[in-house]
C-alpha cells in the first residue's frame, strides 16, 4: 500500500482528529497540527507571524524525512555511482551525469487502471511494439502482472502510440528499449 499522505490542518485538536479518522479512505492520510485553535482564535491575530509559523512547521516536518533520506542514500547510490563512473562508453546526459547517483526523485504514486507501452528505439527511429495493461491485485496499489494485449480502445492505443513516439523522439533516446508507464 502506499505511503499515507501527510495533511496540515488549522487548529487541529483531539475532537477534529477523530472527526477526520471516521471521513472515507482516511487510512490513506496522516493529519498533522497546524498551529493551535488558540493562536488562530484568541485575542489579536498577528495573520504574517502566523503563516511564517505555519510555513516553519511544514519545513520542519518535510526537512526531517529529506535528512533521514539523505542519511541513507549512499547505501545504495555510492555503489550505483561507482558504476557510472567505471562504465566504458556510457554517455549520460548532462542533467543525470550532474545529478550523480546521490540525488532523489520524488514521485508520486499512479492511482486508477494503468497502461503502458513498449518499444525501442534504433539510430532514431522509435517503434512501439505494443500497449499492455498493469494489473494491480485487487484493492491494492501493489503490481499483479501485465496484460498483453492492452484492452484499451483502439483509438486509444492508437493515441499512446503515437504519444510514445513523439516522446521518445523528443527525449533523443537512441539505441534503446523503452517502457512509458501512465494512468488510463
Amino acid at each position: 500500500m502506499a505511503s499515507p499522505k501527510n495533511i496540515f490542518v488549522l487548529g487541529l485538536d483531539d475532537a477534529n482528529l477523530r472527526t477526520l479518522r471516521r471521513v472515507p479512505g482516511a487510512e490513506e492520510y496522516r493529519y498533522h497540527p497546524l498551529l493551535s485553535v488558540p493562536e488562530l482564535q484568541e485575542g489579536e491575530i498577528p495573520i504574517a507571524d502566523l503563516i511564517d509559523k505555519a510555513q516553519r512547521a511544514c519545513e520542519r516536518q518535510f526537512g526531517e524525512a529529506v535528512t533521514k533520506i539523505r542519511e541513507g542514500i549512499g547505501r545504495v547510490g555510492e555503489p550505483f555511482q561507482y558504476v557510472l563512473d567505471h562504465a566504458p562508453g556510457l554517455e549520460l546526459p548532462p542533467e543525470v551525469a550532474e545529478a550523480g547517483a546521490l540525488a532523489c526523485l520524488a514521485e508520486e504514486a499512479m492511482h486508477g487502471v494503468q497502461a503502458a507501452t513498449e518499444g525501442f528505439v534504433h539510430d532514431g527511429e522509435v517503434v512501439v511494439n505494443g500497449a499492455l495493461d498493469s494489473i494491480n491485485y485487487p484493492g491494492s496499489s501493489s503490481f499483479l502482472r501485465h496484460q498483453y494485449p492492452s484492452q484499451l480502445p483502439e483509438p486509444l492505443v492508437h493515441r499512446m502510440f503515437d504519444l510514445s513516439k513523439r516522446v521518445i523522439g523528443g527525449l533523443g533516446l537512441d539505441n534503446s528499449t523503452f517502457s512509458i508507464d501512465r494512468p488510463r
